[in-house]
């Protein structure tokens, strides 16, 4: 896997997080004082904050693991452990970029801004050639498909949010001469709510078929059959308790927790990292593959 296969860091937008954390600072600034001295105020801004950090965290350890499998094949003489360890490097940092996202999409629900699938749109691109170097390892690239699935599960999910509260455009204002200033922002914001529809109503279709795709396509490598004879350890980790199924709530700093099985779009993106990190796991001590993961899920 060579550098200029895995795409630019610019791909992930680690950069906003500035730029957004100075806009919360603002916003928050312009409260009354009413509103910034009361606690829950406080505590939701806190409480952003920490999901911020938890957003730069794991976008950095992606990062850092994405290079790591870049180096792992740099070499002059690349062998077949390099190979298989390159590929389970790029998986954990893919599974990092899914926390990550999650952590963004956190602290977006806080102060109740409207969906943003930016962040699961970037890690398409570094997904894809995972998925295609994994090809050689057929448990490995079975998981990358889940992993595509989790991922355009959550654009689709982000992007009905994003639909629902988009306004409808505007019709276009004959044109008049001089236009005031007012007239002229509506027919340009007008213009852009355009321009964001249709790109919903293009991407909606297209990523849920991609999604359901990605779902069989995963699911037939890593299906119960195969996880009990082929992961046992995984396998026993399942949790039995579906009465909590989707009822864990996140808490910053800390990912751990139960998955259940089979997984489907009933299982949340945390729950598939969890799977996936237990699956990477059990496959490099199977194949003799001497890896260290990094997340400690």
């Amino acid at each position: 896997m060579t550098r200029s296969e895995t795409g630019c860091d610019s791909k992930t937008p680690f950069s906003s997080v500035v730029k957004n954390t100075v806009a919360e600072a603002v916003a928050t600034a312009k409260l009354s004082p009413l509103q910034s001295s009361g606690q829950p105020t406080v505590q939701r801004n806190s409480d952003r904050r920490a999901w911020k950090d938890e957003y730069q965290k794991y976008g950095n350890l992606g990062r850092e693991l994405k290079h790591a499998a870049e180096r792992h094949t740099a070499k002059d003489t690349v062998t077949g452990a390099d190979e298989k360890l390159a590929v389970a490097t790029a998986i954990e940092a893919i599974l990092c970029f899914i926390l990550a996202f999650v952590a963004d999409d956190q602290s977006k629900t806080l102060p109740s801004q409207a969906g943003d699938s930016s962040s699961w749109l970037s890690i398409l691109a570094y997904w894809r050639v995972v998925k295609k170097n994994s090809i050689s390892y057929p448990h490995l690239h079975s998981l990358c498909s889940i992993l595509g699935a989790v991922s355009y599960d959550a654009i689709h999910s982000l992007d009905l949010e994003r639909l629902a509260i988009t306004p409808l455009p505007r019709e276009n204002t004959p044109a008049q001469a001089p236009l005031s200033d007012e007239s002229s922002a509506l027919i340009e914001e007008s213009r852009r709510n355009r321009k964001e529809i249709q790109e919903l109503k293009n991407r909606l279709p297209e990523y849920y078929r991609e999604s359901q795709r990605l779902w069989l396509e995963g699911l037939r490598g890593l299906s119960e059959d195969v996880l009990a004879r082929e992961f046992p350890s995984t396998w026993s980790k399942r949790s039995r308790n579906f009465s909590e199924q989707g009822r864990q709530q996140l808490k910053v700093g800390d990912f751990s927790g139960e998955f259940f099985l089979p997984l489907g779009r009933a299982n949340s993106p945390v729950e598939t990292v969890r799977f996936g990190y237990e699956v990477l796991k059990e496959w490099c001590t199977k194949e003799g593959v001497v890896w260290r993961g990094l997340l400690n899920l």
